[in-house]
């Protein structure tokens, strides 16, 4: 896992933009107040879109409206999705 700092004068997004979509790994990036960001490739994040997507066309609508969903986070659903690379 690639873990930057956005105040890294040294932070060069057109490169990071490449390393995304070469190796389709993300890239988590941290800013004020412990708050993180992740920067994915376009076809990881279509990836995840349709992925999410049958899921949720897989539950009963019923259940998503009464709020009895489960909340993920992001790395439960790419290991859940066999997108985490580790």
């Amino acid at each position: 896992m690639t873990l930057l700092s956005a105040s890294d004068p040294q932070l060069d997004f057109e490169n990071l933009i490449e390393q995304v979509t070469l190796t389709n790994e993300p890239i988590f990036i941290s800013g004020n107040n412990n708050q993180t960001a992740v920067l994915i490739s376009e076809t990881m994040w279509e990836e995840i879109q349709e992925r999410m997507d049958t899921m949720i066309a897989d539950q009963p609508i019923n259940e998503l409206k009464s709020g009895k969903s489960e909340v993920y986070t992001l790395e439960e659903v790419m290991q859940k999705l066999n997108l985490d690379k580790e």
